[in-house]
């Protein structure tokens, strides 16, 4: 694939890794392939690890930062946010698998001056659609979710390339570094979830759209934590109590 010049070593990427030491090589390899448009890879260990990165086998800059302690999700990618001198910020997943190079095409949303964050569409290891971009939460959509197993999610129209949903999933968002800075980053005060969700509702706020390219897919190997453990339930809970109280259902659009 013939990439413009224009897109070239655009784009920084920020990954935690909390042991994922094989997905984590994996992604690296597969994101070689995107040479042209990635300039950094900043690699945060959230946890102790072993796993030795070789810069020199990329053809992208390494930057590997090993936390003291755990860090929230908003805190890991503020910090690697610092070291961040291109057009583009990508907060991405270790556990996001590639079909084909996603960033071209979301760039090329990001060249509007009224779009701010941009995103794939998500599968699941099965093809089907995640659940990955959504309306704001509410109390009502959370007891319809409880009650009914509504998601909140956007029907996807099969006449556009194009959706604009309240929020994208913080698995995989590419922001231009300008939206970022002016939004001061994700709000660290949540440990963990909403993080996503409250910085796309400040981007729509600044007047800086979110959007959902239909044409760009890559496969998440999810993990429900909170469905599972107690631990990140409670949580998901005090994230979610924090977004009300921080917003009291202020949300734009």
């Amino acid at each position: 694939m013939i990439i413009s010049s224009n897109l070239k070593n655009k784009i920084t990427v920020s990954i935690v890794s909390h042991g994922h030491c094989k997905m984590l090589s994996n992604l690296l390899s597969k994101l070689n392939d995107f040479e042209s448009s990635i300039d950094k890879v900043v690699i945060t260990h959230n946890v102790p690890s072993d796993l030795i990165i070789d810069g020199s086998s990329y053809s992208f800059n390494t930057l590997v930062i090993h936390n003291e302690f755990p860090l929230g999700f908003g805190a890991n990618h503020n910090q690697a946010f610092r070291y961040c001198s291109t057009e583009y910020f990508c907060v991405l997943n270790p556990d996001i698998e590639f079909l084909e190079d996603p960033f071209i095409d979301l760039i090329k949303c990001l060249k509007s001056n009224k779009i701010g964050i941009a995103a794939p569409i998500v599968l699941n290891e099965d093809g089907a659609i995640e659940d990955s971009y959504r309306k704001f939460p509410s109390p009502i959509l959370i007891l319809r979710k409880a009650l009914f197993g509504e998601k909140g999610i956007y029907n996807s129209s099969a006449d556009s390339s194009f959706l604009y949903p309240d929020w994208v999933a913080g698995m995989f968002m590419l922001i231009k570094t300008s939206t970022y800075s002016r939004l001061g980053g994700f709000d660290e005060k949540y440990f963990l979830y909403y993080e996503d969700i409250d910085i796309c509702l400040r981007s729509w706020r600044a007047d800086s759209s979110v959007i959902v390219n239909k044409n760009v897919n890559v496969i998440h190997n999810a993990q429900r934590d909170s469905h599972t453990n107690l631990h990140f339930l409670l949580l998901h809970l005090k994230s979610m109590c924090r977004f009300f109280l921080k917003h009291w259902l202020r949300f734009p659009r």
